[in-house]
This record gives structure tokens, C-alpha cells and sequence, in this order.
């Protein structure tokens, strides 16, 4: 199985990338994880916080794969425990 996790920013800082590796390290073998950072969305003058949200939204669901399941994260999302998840 193959568990992607896709985020939306900069260069990641150095412990963003230790702890994926160790949570990676943790990860039965049959499960592979993938990182893919995406650029921020450029930001104009004009543009409101909500089209920024709007277009990185867009560049997420461009990188995600046909067929896949989408666990997202969210503010106002609703938390799950790990037996329902």
C-alpha cells in the first residue's frame, strides 16, 4: 500500500523531514510513504486569502492519483480515532 501525503508550502524545515523519515522508519514495510510538497500559490495585490485557498486547493487535487482514497485534514473537519480511521 502506498499512503501519500500532500502538502502545500515552502521548503519544509529540517524537522518536518527527520520526523517523516522516522514516522517512514515506523511504517510496517508493505506500507510505502510518499511526501510531495507543492508550491504556495503566488499571491498578487489583489488576491484574497480565499483564492489562495482556492488554487492550492486546485493543486492538490491535480496531484492526486485516479482511483485514490483522500484523507484530509481540516480545521473544521471532524476528528477521528484511529480504529474508525
Amino acid at each position: 500500500m502506498r499512503l501519500t501525503v500532500i502538502t502545500v508550502g515552502g521548503k519544509m524545515p529540517a524537522w518536518v523531514n527527520e520526523g517523516v523519515a522516522e514516522y517512514s522508519r515506523r511504517l510496517p514495510r508493505e506500507i510505502r510513504l510518499e511526501w510531495c510538497e507543492l508550491p504556495l500559490a503566488r499571491r498578487g495585490r489583489d488576491t484574497s486569502p480565499e483564492q489562495l485557498r482556492q488554487r492550492e486547493g486546485e493543486q492538490i487535487l491535480k496531484a492526486l492519483p485516479a482511483g485514490d482514497t483522500v484523507i484530509a485534514l481540516d480545521v473544521r473537519g471532524t476528528a477521528w480515532s484511529t480504529e474508525r480511521l
